[in-house]
């Protein structure tokens, strides 16, 4: 990624429990900043620095990775913090990056979806959504919030992978 993208640093989030399942990238364009010097009391999964320490993401709790006050491009576009918090039931399938920008917050998610047998239908519907929507309105109290990513969501065939199918 560091050859396609030279400029951009990036963070990422990813599932432990299944290779390939799902995970969340957020990529930055580099500013003056140095974003592989983060300090926190957990551990930074930028690309970089995973693929130099060659450490396991954890995946409980929300961590921090705050970032100097360098000013950016645009001020209000200003990175703040990067963080993953996690939501119940779905901790170690890398699901969120939050980014801070000085002007709102970016929640960037993969959200699950039912499953082909709509297995995971009440998991969704009763935990995920619930809490997503919590953690949402948390953060909006503090500035605006924007929610980005594939939300599973289908309203209409050309949404779906393969409309055709029994489902």
């Amino acid at each position: 990624m560091e050859e396609l993208f030279p400029d951009y640093q990036s963070f990422w989030v990813f599932s432990t429990v299944k290779k390939g399942y799902s995970g969340v990238a957020v990529f930055i364009k580099h500013s003056g900043i140095d974003l592989t010097q983060l300090t926190s009391t957990d551990k930074q999964r930028s690309i970089t620095n995973y693929a130099q320490k060659n450490t396991s993401p954890n995946t409980s709790g929300e961590h921090f990775f705050l970032l100097n006050k360098e000013s950016m491009p645009h001020e209000s576009f200003r990175v703040i913090s990067i963080s993953y918090p996690t939501i119940q039931g779905a901790q170690a399938e890398g699901r969120v990056v939050l980014v801070e920008l000085k002007s709102c917050y970016l929640f960037l998610v993969y959200v699950p979806n039912s499953g082909v047998r709509l297995e995971r239908l009440s998991y969704r519907v009763e935990q995920w959504d619930t809490q997503l929507l919590a953690l949402l309105k948390k953060y909006e109290k503090r500035k605006p919030v924007a929610l980005i990513g594939d939300l599973n969501v289908a309203h209409c065939d050309i949404d779906i992978y393969n409309p055709t199918a029994k489902h």
